[in-house]
């Protein structure tokens, strides 16, 4: 027989009585912990516990949790939570007998090692772990409570020594020094040899993402750092006890992916389940045929034949229509959950799920045909006789009763007990039926419970009347109890199927709801995109994205932020909301824990290591293209809906439209890019000739319309050729390129310096007279002769010396491109004239 207590397990071996056991039990249950977890985590509420123990005073038998059950208040899969919170929160028993004198220690540690070794115990763990002085502690506490242990510093250590040893637990550190924990589970999974493994993984780090990359690795047990002693043991008790629990439910686990997979499947296992696996739809459908499973997992995307269409043909074939079918996928739309109820779905679970979660959910739906929430009649009648044969009759037959002596105490409880059906007297003091009746049907909340009246009136107009007022149906005083029990299972079917309606009704609003979010914001998103799609600068895409982000995330603020040109902060080029534009410190990479790590990263203002970049509830998203961070995004929500709140719908929104501002800033750049090696010289990085001659022809048309002064000015180096020859190519370059930058630097904001050909340069300077641009034309050929002095290779370069013509708009009454050969014509008189000079156009020309 199998044992299912260590205190069963200590009377059978005759260490303790069932006597000392008691006292036990009742010296570890006395703190009403189970009571305690209740009301902390939501699932009753304080004046659920007078019906309760109400309940418990009548059926001495039950405990609190049975009772709780039997009332509707909780359902099975909670009580097991609530039972499985209690075990790991209490004293255990063991300890309690110790402590009580009514066990040795030697004679405890004899039957715990007597006890595991007839169950499944664990005997050998790997810790893989770089740190020696955390494996030390796991070591001596693992020792301490009698496993064995093996140590290994790096994954590829740990891969040699499991196929060595073959170890039943490896408890894995999620960084290592030659890989990081999550590729050494993925390796441990994918080797038949050592696949069995239990696996946990170690992290001072289990937020959602390392979480759902532990899911995909084929990991679902956990622990943080630093470790806590009763964590990690409780852990391991835990596994133990999930590798001993037997059920004879068969399951099918179809998924293409291994780590997925391997959660699922241990998950289940643990839970007790026989299971099967599947690689694909095609795959699933034949197996389902062959083993006639219980309950089928489905993925939704695989090869050969995806999810929603092996349930189709499963639903279609009368063999397997009724196996209920769990879709476990990473992501899914409206859209895709009503297809999938259409083909028989049972429930959507999403990837990464919670450890337990599956398999509760599981236990409930295979337990759901067992336990039944029990139908509630209120019965409401002043004779205590009829009263107490009328809650007896309907006890006797499995249904709840609530009694109340007049309609006055019926009104009072119906808030408290909600019940499926009430049984009226027509005279009562007080409150009668009808009014009782009346009052019902006025209100939204019980307007839908049906009414039977038991009456001794025979008059037809009182049963009109009371027909009127809303009871649906009545009995004539004395009824006939088989009767009795018909008629109110019939208005209990009623109620059960306007239940039943109600609560698809309320499902399909929800899933209208999301439908009609998720358009409106596939909509903005649209929009957005097409608005990012019409920018040529800048300024006018990060406009875009601030308006359009105010429009996604209307409760929030935000601000873009670029990296600067000194290549150290993040300025803020877009904000939006009401926060001011530098909100906290502009952020610097390294001490940005989202710059520095290129992760999502939440603050709050309890944050113990708040970001320095907000001083608020934020959330800051780097923003990265091909693994090259282009931007910052951050969100300042208010303190009243926290980053945290909702995140499960405004995530996925956050995450496509981050993405789309990637993109942009990306694209953005990229034709920034583009645009500049269009009009700039390679070599010197001045404007070409191209972006001159177009410059030239804007900048006349401008000096013509507002008749001010345009002069152009033409140079180039003197024995330019002669140059090259001696020295060669790459040394002329070294000059052009140091000629351009002297040009960029001394030149107006306003000009426009280009590169017109070889060792030529043209200069436009719009607003400048004749006499201003030979004085700054003069200013250029003195600090070419005087400043520029070049080191190529091992020497000096000489010095070189540039000539100069200067032509000018009205002096010279010109079109543009004439304008251009009178400064041509004007170089060359000062080359003629014994170069290194400056010569001006003259007027006539």
């Amino acid at each position: 027989m199998h044992t299912k207590s260590f205190g069963e397990f200590l009377i059978n071996e005759g260490v303790i009585t069932p006597e000392q056991l008691e006292k036990a039990l009742h010296i570890q249950n006395k703190e009403g912990l189970l009571q305690q977890f209740a009301i902390e985590l939501g699932s009753l509420r304080q004046e659920d516990i007078p019906s309760i123990t109400a309940y418990m005073h009548s059926h001495p038998e039950v405990r609190f949790g049975e009772a709780a059950v039997s009332l509707g208040l909780l359902n099975a899969s909670q009580l097991r939570y609530l039972l499985d919170m209690r075990t790991r929160r209490k004293v255990r028993i063991g300890d309690i007998l110790l402590r009580e004198k009514l066990l040795s220690k030697e004679a405890l540690l004899s039957a715990l090692s007597r006890f595991h070794g007839k169950g499944q115990k664990l005997e050998t763990i790997l810790v893989v772990e770089p740190s020696s002085m955390i494996r030390n502690i796991l070591t001596s506490t693992l020792t301490r409570y009698g496993y064995q242990t093996t140590l290994a510093r790096t994954g590829e250590e740990a891969l040699v020594t499991m196929r060595a040893k073959r170890p039943d637990l490896a408890i894995i550190a999620g960084v290592l020094e030659d890989m990081d924990g999550y590729e050494l589970c993925r390796a441990v999974i994918s080797d038949p040899r050592i696949a069995a493994t239990q696996l946990i993984i170690l992290s001072s780090d289990l937020r959602e993402q390392r979480i759902k990359k532990a899911f995909e690795a084929g990991v679902s047990h956990f622990l943080s750092k630093p470790i806590q002693e009763n964590e990690l043991i409780n852990v391991i008790y835990q596994i133990e006890k999930e590798l001993g629990v037997k059920r004879r439910e068969i399951i099918l686990v179809v998924d293409d992916s291994n780590g997925p997979r391997r959660v699922i499947t241990q998950e289940l296992s643990k839970a007790g389940y026989k299971t099967f696996e599947a690689t694909n739809g095609e795959e699933a459908i034949k197996l389902a045929m062959e083993l006639r499973p219980d309950l089928i997992t489905m993925d939704l995307e695989m090869p050969i034949m995806g999810g929603l269409e092996a349930c189709q043909q499963l639903k279609q074939d009368p063999a397997t229509a009724d196996i209920p079918v769990i879709v476990i996928s990473g992501s899914y739309t409206p859209t895709l959950l009503a297809k999938g109820f259409e083909a028989g779905v049972v429930e959507f679970f999403s990837k990464p799920f919670a450890a337990g979660q599956l398999a509760g959910y599981v236990n409930t739906l295979f337990e759901s045909k067992k336990i039944k929430k029990k139908e509630k009649i209120m019965v409401v009648e002043d004779s205590p006789t009829t009263r107490h044969i009328l809650s007896f009759l309907f006890a006797k037959n499995g249904y709840e009763v609530v009694s109340a002596c007049d309609g006055e105490e019926a009104t009072r409880l119906l808030t408290e007990t909600m019940p499926d059906l009430v049984i009226t007297d027509h005279h009562m003091p007080k409150k009668d039926g009808l009014t009782l009746a009346t009052e019902m049907k006025q209100s939204r909340r019980f307007r839908h419970i049906p009414i039977l009246m038991i009456t001794g009136i025979h008059k037809r107009e009182i049963l009109l009347q009371a027909l009127s007022a809303g009871v649906n149906d009545y009995l004539v005083k004395p009824f006939d109890e088989p009767e009795l029990l018909l008629r109110a299972g019939v208005h209990l079917l009623t109620k059960r199927l306007y239940d039943e309606i109600a609560e698809e009704r309320s499902k399909q609003e929800q899933v209208n709801r999301r439908q009609g979010r998720l358009l409106h914001e596939i909509t903005l998103l649209s929009q957005m995109g097409q608005s990012f799609q019409r920018c040529r600068e800048a300024g006018e895409l990060y406009a875009a994205i601030a308006e359009s982000l105010a429009q996604l995330f209307p409760a929030a603020s935000g601000m873009l932020r670029i990296l600067n040109e000194n290549e150290e902060s993040w300025g803020t080029v877009a904000s939006w909301g009401d926060e001011p534009a530098d909100v906290g410190v502009p952020p610097r990479t390294k001490h940005c824990p989202a710059l520095m790590t290129g992760t999502v990263r939440n603050s709050t203002d309890t944050d113990p290591e708040p970001c320095p970049c907000t001083p608020r509830w934020s959330t800051c998203i780097p923003l990265t293209v091909k693994g090259k961070m282009v931007g910052l995004l951050q969100l300042l929500h208010r303190q009243d809906i926290p980053a945290e709140s909702d995140n499960a719908t405004a995530w996925p929104l956050l995450a496509t439209a981050a993405e789309h501002v990637a993109l942009a800033l990306d694209n953005q750049r990229l034709q920034e890019s583009l645009r500049q090696q269009s009009i700039r010289d390679p070599l010197t990085g001045l404007f070409n000739r191209r972006h001159m001659e177009a410059a030239l022809e804007r900048e006349f048309a401008r000096s013509t319309r507002l008749q001010t002064p345009l002069s152009v000015t033409m140079l180039d180096v003197d024995h330019f050729k002669r140059f090259n020859d001696t020295y060669g190519h790459a040394a002329g370059d070294a000059v052009l390129k140091a000629l351009g930058a002297l040009l960029n630097d001394n030149i107006r904001h306003e000009d426009i310096a280009c590169r017109f050909g070889g060792e030529e340069f043209v200069i436009i300077m719009p607003g400048a007279s004749q006499k201003d641009a030979c004085k700054r034309a003069e200013s250029l050929r003195y600090q070419v002769e005087t400043e520029v002095r070049l080191e190529f290779g091992d020497r000096m370069l000489p010095p070189v010396t540039i000539s100069l013509g200067v032509a000018t708009w009205p002096n010279n009454k010109v079109p543009p491109i004439a304008l251009l050969d009178c400064a041509d014509t004007a170089l060359y008189q000062a080359k003629n004239r014994g170069r290194n000079r400056v010569a001006v156009a003259p007027a006539d020309q």
